[in-house]
């Protein structure tokens, strides 16, 4: 067979020409072709499929996996129970605190910076009018007596009166977990090494507690103390008083159980990164103050303890969540 050059030896100058282009459009409809049959592996736009809201995967997807930093959304809602979370970015803060703080407790030091996983946590308490709907819907049996100080008035309102137990049965049925000590105190300062959830400065009446002056409207009377009225008031009553990450009630309103046992010393030995708080114990965790707190009792880093059997009016909670389906 002879070559393609000896051929273009005997055309003329030409059809030379004409022979050549001739060659490079059929080399460019290939090229097409090829590319053509390349593009249509790939979804087009209207086939690609939004990214799941998390409203949607917590509702219907029974397989959990970590969140990656990547996929994280700001703004959600919980479709089991309608609560708002907000996105706590992982990293580093500063936990504890420092030798400065001089309201500070033994067992709220030393201060050091712990790193911790991206998670969600709820923007509010947990309210009775959902708690109200967690009993009606699992039919669960509170060993805490929450129907004392839930009425029309309170549906808005810290659901209180509840165990630990209690607290864990709701977080399962939400979708979540009770948050770890260390979850609670960077949702609640940030990484700023802030004292309380607004910043440094003491203003009692930026949160729902003994010295607030600001005048109790709506508070569900639970104590009286020289005339004055103290109990919960309605969830995101201070939208000054907001964490770093837009989180209510950090501070005050009631305190709220943790997933830790509670032990004195554990941070002297604890671990840096996403730490879970002892093995074992006989108390569990509890932060932020409450309505009948002190000063010192809504600083971010302030601990209490107390048997995860117990319920009190001053104990709430909220929940986090840090799984989710695909």
């Amino acid at each position: 067979m002879k070559s393609l050059s000896a051929i273009k030896k005997k055309l003329p100058g030409n059809f030379t020409s004409i022979f050549s282009l001739f060659f490079i459009i059929v080399a460019m409809i290939f090229f097409c072709v090829g590319c053509n049959r390349g593009d249509k592996q790939k979804p087009t736009p209207n086939e690609i499929k939004p990214e799941a809201t998390m409203s949607a995967i917590i509702e219907s997807s029974p397989k959990k996996t970590n969140i990656p930093d990547s996929t994280l959304k700001k703004d959600l809602v919980n479709s089991i129970d309608g609560a708002e979370l907000v996105l706590i970015p992982g990293g580093e803060f500063s936990m504890g605190a420092t030798d400065t703080d001089k309201e500070a407790d033994e067992d709220e030091k030393p201060n050091r910076k712990v790193d911790v996983k991206s998670f969600y946590i709820y923007k509010f308490e947990v309210t009775n009018r959902q708690y109200a709907d967690f009993i009606g819907k699992t039919g669960h049996k509170p060993e805490g007596e929450w129907k004392l100080l839930h009425n029309k008035f309170t549906d808005d309102h810290p659901v209180v009166e509840v165990s630990w137990e209690d607290a864990v049965a709701y977080c399962k049925w939400a979708g979540g977990r009770l948050p770890a000590e260390a979850e609670w105190e960077k949702a609640a300062r940030g990484t700023d090494g802030r004292i309380y959830p607004w910043g440094n400065r003491w203003d009692p009446d930026k949160c729902n507690m003994k010295l607030m002056k600001t005048k109790r409207t709506n508070v569900a009377r639970i104590e009286e103390h020289d005339d004055i009225w103290y109990g919960t008031l309605p969830v995101g009553s201070f939208k000054t008083g907001v964490s770093p990450y837009g989180v209510f009630d950090m501070a005050g309103n009631v305190e709220e159980w943790c997933s830790d046992y509670f032990q004195e010393d554990y941070y002297k030995d604890s671990p840096s990164r996403n730490p879970r708080g002892p093995r074992d114990g006989e108390a569990r965790v509890l932060r932020g103050g409450g309505f009948f707190a002190k000063k010192e009792d809504v600083r971010c880093t302030s601990r209490e303890d107390d048997d995860p059997a117990k319920w009190c009016n001053l104990y709430g909670f909220r929940v986090v969540i840090d799984e989710i389906g695909e």
